[in-house]
């Protein structure tokens, strides 16, 4: 509708191709959504995930990156929760040189941690590519809402990238 992809929260998402990031070392999400009044915060605008680990991002504001089988290292960047019901510009950044996750939010830098060191080569081959939603592809995780733009980018998106990126808006 209006060149964005509505979901409806239940049984609707985007499936991408498997094994899309494999050789990263770093890398970029970019997302323009506009999420319906009645989401749920648990929703996932995105989610890979395969048998060694996932890289997804909740709606209430945490981005993951979750690695091994057994004992499970994870790493994950939070924030507060974007304005419901409008319109947001999410960027998701990992930085393996700098062991660096940063969050932007509107083109302003809204959370960082340092010591993150999982990568999505670690994370390795990808079974489960999914825009609005969770590797369950259940209720509880789809996505309520209109997705206007997805990018992902091999490495790591600078301040001055994100503010860019921003102001050009989707498309």
């Amino acid at each position: 509708t209006n060149g964005a992809l509505v979901l409806d929260g239940t049984n609707s998402s985007v499936r991408l191709p498997n094994n899309l990031f494999t050789n990263y070392s770093s890398i970029s999400f970019e997302i323009w959504y506009a999420d319906a009044l009645v989401s749920n915060p648990n929703n996932q605008l995105y989610n890979f995930s395969g048998l060694r680990g996932s890289m997804y991002f909740f709606l209430y504001g945490q981005g993951f990156f979750l690695y091994g089988q057994g004992v499970v290292t994870y790493d994950y960047v939070t924030l507060p929760i974007p304005a419901i019901g409008g319109t947001n510009h999410l960027i998701w950044t990992q930085d393996s040189v700098s062991q660096t996750a940063s969050i932007y939010i509107n083109g302003a830098l809204a959370a960082q941690t340092t010591g993150f060191t999982v990568t999505p080569a670690q994370i390795g081959l990808t079974t489960t590519n999914l825009i609005g939603a969770g590797d369950t592809n259940a209720d509880a995780s789809n996505f309520k809402g209109n997705i206007l733009e997805f990018r992902t980018y091999q490495g790591a998106l600078a301040p001055l990238d994100a503010a860019v990126l921003d102001a050009f808006g989707p498309n």
